[in-house]
């Protein structure tokens, strides 16, 4: 009877198709095609195989001609084979967690076949030693030994050990003579299967390629286990469990470069900055480490000074031996075409991490497409996807692309994507602004009929929750508009964030980006620009408590509208300057400031300016102890905030109220009012304003000489919101005067307090 046949005609018996029989096996499907029509001839290994698979009623393996060979009984694994795993490295750092996640996917019992772990990481993260130091604690649970075999797949000078070689290794230590050793190389995964079966051995392979190198050198024993290390995720390894290899955290890696180090004196703030300069990557510091110990007189501070320089970082982390540029280049050349043009414009975006809209307008590419050739840099372990759609870039990745795939990509098409990224983040942050501040005037915005319309966020809390995440790298963007002349692109992004900068009080930023935003609208020849970010710049300012300066922009602006004859943006400078007035207890001035442009935005229909300046009034008039008219003046204003779903705007009018009833005496209304303002606040997402109205709440309790509800009211509000400043809120002002034993604490109104 034909083996062929037979084979065909059990396995439809038992309902498996060519690819099921093939898994079971582990055989290819091509190779089984070949055995059932008479194309190949098998052994005995692979009968055999088949036959415990299928639960054979008729023996395959009898039907073959009685002068095919049988394999040898399996050898008992040599003593030498257990010399075959190199030493750990003495240098290794901890990595419990990553250790536990090895013995844990290794030591699992639900596997069919081998356990297989593959880890993974980028060039020099510590693959290899993570490897060897799991492999020499679990050597002893394997009796027949360990099997070790780097497979050279990124080992400069030499060329990848194919999975054919790599079997007449193994089988050769298996004690299969060389005559015995099939040329085919399904035929040599067989032997080694079948060798393997009913031993207990650890398999390590070091520096693979693909999972087509790997894949034939896994056994089918459930005894065996298998190790693997590589550049690349193998994610067609189906049944790995795969651990993916980060760089050392900071503490780590200091600690690393100083056991490295002799003598092992120094330390320090030093070492963390070398560690920083390294990116946590073993390699880069154990190169580090030896540079120094080649060159003590350096000490650690001249190390970090030869590694503080980005541009010469690689060429510093190179100690003639052994190079982090010769690493990272190694997987940089087996890039596609595609993926090395991306990897090089990925270096324009300011931060290490980004989002895949971002990297699609560099590319100029739909995001669908340029996902695809992120997967394959992920892949390869030059980019990490933290999250879906979020990536990130090593600190060394990044310079090593910046001097090699960057250089590649010409200056002319370098601006072009720096653009479309510009105009992708302006048209996102337009898109915020609008849902911050609906009515407030947007001018028209220098984007491209090709840009992306910014339709996406569907509610305010998913843009809210955008902003805040990108708020840092949206920042370092206006500095590089300004860098690559992109002068339009940069005043009008920190236009845009004022909003965002506003409710979140972020006033170094806010304050940084908007004086490059000016030198952007000077330099780009707009004088109304230059006067708007002058007066946002201002507001920045004294919303901190910088009067001086705040009036020197304003004062600025002023100028600047007059000059352009614009009725608007002079009302509104004149309201900023009343507010400087009102800070410096010039309550009067004030007063006529914000009365002058109230006449200018109700003669104009400016809605929400009208209720901006009745709220500033409002504050005054309490200054001025006029408080029938500050309350009036604060409800006409949350009426119209209320009008125009202003929220924020309408919280801090509420507050505004609390305000004028608490300096009144007013306290059960005070306390009404300010329990308000909080609820208003949270819905909002204001903590600055939260924590204001709870504040207020706690100087009512005080002034009720209930002083331990007061210091609950305060602590909790500073919890909410740390960072209000006492010379700007009055509530902050009261508070501190009641702690320091000036407050009233028997009723009655306290001592005056301005406020903003």
């Amino acid at each position: 009877m034909a083996f062929g046949s037979e084979l065909r005609r059990q396995r439809l018996a038992a309902g498996l198709s060519l690819t099921e029989l093939a898994a079971r096996i582990h055989y290819s499907e091509g190779y089984l095609v070949k055995v059932e029509t008479g194309a190949a001839s098998p052994n005995v290994a692979f009968a055999e195989l088949c036959d415990a698979a299928l639960s054979a009623e008729v023996s395959l393996a009898a039907l073959l001609p009685s002068d095919v060979s049988r394999p040898r009984a399996l050898a008992p694994v040599l003593p030498r084979l257990r010399m075959d795993l190199p030493p750990a490295a003495p240098w290794f750092r901890d990595r419990v967690r990553e250790v536990e996640d090895v013995h844990a996917a290794l030591m699992r019992d639900d596997a069919g076949s081998a356990a297989v772990c593959a880890i993974s990481g980028l060039p020099g993260v510590g693959k290899t030693a993570l490897v060897l130091r799991c492999a020499h604690r679990l050597r002893s649970r394997f009796t027949d030994g360990c099997l070790f075999l780097d497979l050279r797949s990124h080992t400069p000078g030499t060329h990848a050990i194919e999975p054919a070689a790599a079997l007449d290794r193994f089988l050769r230590l298996l004690g299969v003579s060389p005559d015995e050793i099939p040329d085919d190389l399904d035929d040599r995964a067989g032997v080694f299967r079948y060798r393997l079966r009913g031993r207990s051995v650890l398999i390590v392979l070091d520096n693979a390629a693909t999972a087509a190198q790997v894949s034939p050198l896994i056994p089918a024993e459930p005894n065996c286990r298998v190790l693997v290390t590589s550049r690349d995720r193998l994610g067609a390894l189906d049944d790995a469990r795969h651990v993916p290899l980060r760089a050392l955290p900071r503490q780590e890696a200091a600690e690393l470069l100083c056991s490295l180090i002799e003598p092992r004196r120094e330390g320090g703030e030093a070492a963390y900055r070398i560690a920083d300069h390294c990116g946590g990557l073993p390699l880069a510091l154990r190169i580090a480490a030896a540079r120094l110990r080649d060159n003590a007189a350096w000490g650690l501070a001249g190390l970090e000074d030869r590694l503080a320089d980005e541009a010469g970082r690689l060429r510093g982390l190179d100690d003639d031996e052994r190079c982090v540029g010769v690493a990272f280049n190694l997987s940089y050349r087996q890039l596609s075409a595609a993926q090395r043009r991306l990897f090089g414009l990925v270096v324009l975006h300011p931060a290490t991490e980004f989002e895949l809209t971002a990297v699609a307008a560099l590319a100029g590419a739909a995001p669908h497409d340029t996902e695809r050739e992120l997967d394959g840099l992920c892949e390869a372990n030059l980019l990490e996807e933290r999250v879906r759609g979020r990536y990130r870039i090593h600190d060394l990745l990044k310079a090593f692309a910046r001097e090699t795939a960057l250089v590649a990509v010409s200056e002319d098409e370098q601006r072009a994507a720096l653009g479309r990224l510009l105009e992708a983040e302006l048209s996102a942050v337009a898109a915020v602004d609008l849902f911050l501040a609906p009515h407030r005037y947007r001018p028209a915005l220098a984007l491209s009929a090709a840009s992306p319309a910014g339709e996406r966020f569907g509610d305010e809390a998913e843009a809210l929750h955008w902003i805040i995440q990108e708020a840092e790298t949206l920042a370092a963007l206006v500095g590089l508009a300004l860098d690559h002349g992109f002068h339009e692109q940069c005043w009008q992004l920190a236009y845009l964030l004022r909003s965002f900068y506003f409710l979140d009080k972020r006033w170094d930023s806010w304050i940084s980006t908007h004086r490059l935003a000016v030198s952007a609208a000077r330099d780009g020849r707009n004088a109304w620009a230059e006067a708007v970010t002058h007066n946002n710049l201002g507001v920045a300012l004294i919303d901190r408590g910088d009067r001086d300066q705040a009036a020197t922009h304003f004062r600025t602006a002023l100028d600047i509208f007059r000059e352009l004859d614009d009725g608007h943006g002079t009302a509104t400078t004149r309201a900023h300057l009343a507010w400087v007035s009102h800070h410096r207890g010039h309550h009067h001035t004030a007063l006529n400031d914000f009365s002058a442009a109230l006449t200018f935005y109700r003669g104009h229909g400016c809605r929400r300016n009208e209720a901006i300046t009745l709220r500033g009034i409002s504050l005054v008039e309490t200054a001025l102890q006029r408080y029938a008219d500050a309350s009036d003046h604060a409800l006409a204003a949350i009426e119209l905030f209320d009008e125009l779903s202003l929220d924020l705007d309408a919280a801090m009018a509420v507050n505004t109220l609390a305000w004028a009833d608490y300096r009144a005496g007013r306290h059960q209304a005070a306390a009404h009012h300010y329990s308000e303002a909080f609820s208003r606040a949270e819905r909002c997402g204001s903590s600055y304003e939260a924590s204001r109205a709870v504040t207020g709440l706690g100087n009512v309790h005080a002034a009720l000489g209930e002083r331990a509800a007061a210091e609950r009211e305060w602590c909790r509000a500073r919890r909410l919101h740390p960072r209000l400043v006492s010379s700007d809120v009055g509530e902050i002002r009261v508070r501190e005067e009641f702690l320091h034993g000036e407050g009233h604490l028997e009723g009655g109104r306290p001592p005056a307090a301005d406020e903003r």
